[in-house]
């Protein structure tokens, strides 16, 4: 692929493995023979590449796949990037994406069995099957995701309306910062207003359904009536705030169970049990990292905690698996018991759970987390809500962020 061929200087080179571009140690890269060798911009890349702290056999590895395993659509993406001359991320997923809202409304089954309207508005105007894409209810502006679910009247009528009810954020923490706004607002908001604000968006978005498809409820009424007596719309629960007689405040203890959700939080392990709780962190614009740990024994008192900065990290992933390194070899250290191992990150979970060889590109960190972790009594992994991670999360930001 001649697109990802380095740009090397001019003149002969008789060197023929990439192990000769390495230290005599073979613990890092030789950058002096680098900059012999290549431009400076081909150096900073060939550098970002982590060296293996140990020695492992060499094994097959398909290109640009992060499960390792060829399949047909690898195949493809492999021929498309080729002919196009440009790069893909992964072929675990298709190139490019929806925005946060969309696929937040996906997974709460609001576009499955139905006709996802505001993407098909969207993408006939971009196929330029329709004139523009405004948006069919207020006519006022082009219709996107944030538009459908706050900024249009439909919306905002119902919203105003909810707030008689449901204690929400106050109208200007809605607005349009980012691309990432939702995960903006919900920052601002506590627990109990997360879920009013979840539960808002999924009704304003079924109510959009049900105008532009001339449904039944379509009304500000009706939708009250609805996310009052029917939050989870499946018929389970009461509304947040109200008891038996339809009177109570926002805020109480049952709040959460009220609408079919299950508190949750940190657990503590069996007895005789440590768990390590790790979280990575990483910002790819400017390449900075770092990881959080901490372990508590059964009785939930902490035995160590650690965090560190990251030097030369390439991805979050990568980050979240040097954060599991770092957990387990500070037990081998600290810990004189079996260990559970808790992440927030179900890829890496999944790999290190998993009794086959993997073959990702990141086969040696994931083979070196299994070394510390053979040298305990006992261990397993496995995985945890992020909010429920939150130390490891903010020790791995005061890394990152120092």
């Amino acid at each position: 692929m001649d697109h990802r061929r380095v740009s090397s200087r001019r003149g002969r080179c008789r060197l023929h493995w990439v192990a000769e571009l390495l230290n005599q140690q073979g613990s890092d890269w030789d950058h002096a023979k680098l900059l012999q060798l290549f431009n400076p911009a081909d150096c900073e890349a060939i550098s970002s590449i982590r060296i293996p702290s140990r020695q492992s056999e060499d094994f097959l590895a398909w290109h640009r796949e992060k499960t390792g395993i060829f399949t047909v659509r690898s195949a493809y993406n492999l021929a498309m990037c080729s002919r196009s001359a440009q790069d893909v991320a992964s072929s675990s997923s298709a190139p490019g994406g929806k925005m946060l809202m969309v696929q937040y409304l996906e997974r709460l089954g609001a576009t499955k069995g139905e006709d996802f309207h505001m993407e098909i508005v969207r993408n006939k105007f971009l196929r330029t099957l329709e004139k523009d894409s405004t948006c069919e209810i207020c006519g006022l502006t082009a219709e996107s995701s944030y538009h459908a679910v706050v900024e249009c009247n439909a919306a905002r009528d119902l919203r105003l309306a909810m707030r008689d009810h449901w204690s929400l954020p106050p109208e200007e923490a809605w607005h349009y910062t980012s691309p990432d706004w939702l995960l903006v607002l919900l920052d601002t908001c506590n627990k109990v207003q997360r879920d009013l604000v979840k539960l808002l968006l999924w009704q304003t978005w079924n109510r959009h359904n049900n105008i532009t498809h001339a449904a039944k409820h379509t009304s500000v009424y009706d939708s009250v009536q609805v996310s009052r007596k029917d939050p989870d719309l499946k018929g389970k629960g009461k509304c947040p705030g109200e008891d038996d007689r339809g009177r109570g405040g926002i805020g109480g203890r049952n709040d959460l169970e009220a609408v079919g959700f299950q508190r949750s939080g940190w657990s503590k392990p069996a007895a005789s049990w440590t768990k390590i709780n790790v979280d990575g962190s990483y910002v790819a614009r400017s390449g900075k990292a770092g990881v959080g740990v901490v372990a508590r024994d059964h009785t939930g008192a902490i035995i160590f905690t650690s965090w560190r900065v990251l030097f030369g990290c390439t991805s979050a992933e990568e980050a979240e698996a040097r954060a599991c390194i770092e957990g387990l070899r500070l037990a081998t250290q600290w810990s004189y018991g079996p260990v559970v191992l808790e992440s927030d990150c179900a890829r890496l979970v999944k790999a290190l759970q998993a009794a086959d060889v993997d073959k990702s590109e990141m086969y040696f960190l994931i083979a070196e987390a299994r070394e510390f972790g053979g040298t305990l009594p006992a261990w397993r992994v496995s995985k945890v809500k992020r909010e429920d991670n939150r130390v490891a999360h903010e020790l791995a930001q005061l890394a990152r962020q120092n």
